[in-house]
């Protein structure tokens, strides 16, 4: 085990945070030149729960406070809306031609 994870183990058991240890069969890569230990860098990542923004699209183009142009956009819209998903996306080949413009 490397120095670090045994720190950690330490501290976490310190502080009475420690649920246990088990062994964890894996492969462990190697790097060819250095025959480090590569680890796993974690990324970080964020999600957002969007229904509510969502909503608030479909209200905004009902009430007419937000204008989609062109109009035949609208039903894509709505579309999108109702199944909005909870991480943010575009979609790059409508971006180009549709427009959202909102009202103060």
């Amino acid at each position: 085990m490397l120095q670090v994870r045994k720190t950690v183990v330490e501290w976490l058991d310190s502080k009475g945070l420690l649920r246990g240890t088990q062994d964890n069969e894996m492969s462990v890569p190697f790097c060819s030149r250095s025959k480090d230990i590569i680890e796993p860098v974690l990324k970080p990542q964020w999600w957002v729960n969007c229904q509510g923004m969502a909503q608030d699209g479909i209200k905004a183009a009902q009430d007419g406070s937000l204008e989609i142009i062109p109009s035949d956009f609208e039903a894509t819209w709505y579309r999108y809306c109702v199944t909005f998903p909870n991480t943010p996306r575009q979609c790059k080949k409508c971006a180009s031609t549709a427009r959202i413009r909102f009202s103060a």
